[in-house]
């Protein structure tokens, strides 16, 4: 009750090497302070002494305060020296027992993939074709977690995409081609009479039927896969080239001819029937 000083001190990340910080001059009853001048990441040490007459009567204990945790900075991601993992890097926060690393796959739900006490993790659940994105928070151990680091992405390009097209007999190529989980929609590319390849649909579907088609031509298409980018952007990468000739012919495989060695005859008609709809030919 009776009028007294008071000196309020601090010590950074040591509970030991305390300084001053501010001082209340003959006060009485109950007094506050906010230190304004913290870091997030940080953890600080308070401790508050009395003095009357210019005597120190008493001094409390020493207070931790743990002000939050910086979230983790300059997180990277580069492919791993072996097969298709992923290393990811990130800067290491003060005072921090561990982090956590989230992963989510082709913009599906954010899921904790590992918690470690280094400030890099190589990730060796990942497939080809598949967009992934990284973010990292760190944590005491206890009750104080981070905000969000930045996220960073990368895309494990499909090992193979390949293509192939059917003539229909009905001057309609249809194109398929393997389907890619990071991709978003897939572009159709066909050769042109100037040599160019020009874009002649885009769809979300694994196939694509081309119906300008003249039998017994020879095409050529690329078919690109799309994929897109946290950031916006966009990522596109091409097939190689589909050489195509229209016609139920298929040069690359065994054949047989069919003869007829007399004729015409009374079922002459029906056989030419038979063959037309099959789209089948035959020699008299």
């Amino acid at each position: 009750t009776e009028p007294a000083t008071y000196q309020v001190q601090c010590s950074v990340e040591n509970e030991n090497a305390f300084t001053d910080i501010i001082r209340f001059e003959n006060v009485t009853g109950k007094q506050s302070y906010t230190d304004n001048n913290v870091t997030s990441g940080v953890a600080y040490y308070y401790k508050v002494i009395k003095i009357i007459n210019g005597q120190v009567v008493a001094e409390s204990p020493a207070v931790l305060v743990k002000y939050g945790l910086a979230a983790p900075e300059s997180v990277s991601i580069k492919k791993a020296k072996s097969g298709n993992s992923l290393l990811i890097k990130w800067t290491k926060v003060n005072s921090t027992a561990s982090y956590e690393v989230y992963r989510m796959t082709n913009g599906g739900k954010a899921k904790k993939i590992t918690t470690t006490k280094k400030s890099q993790y190589t990730d060796e659940k990942v497939k080809a074709g598949n967009l992934y994105t990284y973010y990292v928070v760190a944590t005491d151990g206890e009750d104080v977690v981070s905000g969000k680091s930045e996220e960073a992405y990368k895309l494990i390009e499909a090992a193979e995409f390949n293509v192939n097209a059917e003539f229909t007999g009905k001057k309609k190529e249809k194109l398929t081609w393997d389907k890619v989980p990071a991709a978003s929609s897939y572009i159709v590319y066909k050769k042109n009479a100037s040599g160019k390849y020009v874009k002649v649909g885009q769809t979300e579907k694994t196939y694509y039927t081309d119906s300008d088609i003249k039998k017994g031509k020879a095409y050529k298409y690329k078919v690109s896969y799309l994929v897109e980018l946290p950031d916006g952007s966009t990522i596109e990468k091409k097939s190689s080239v589909l050489n195509v000739y229209a016609s139920t012919i298929d040069p690359n495989k065994k054949m047989i001819a069919i003869t007829f060695d007399d004729g015409p005859g009374r079922y002459t008609q029906e056989i030419v029937d038979c063959l037309k709809k099959n789209d089948a030919r035959a020699t008299f």
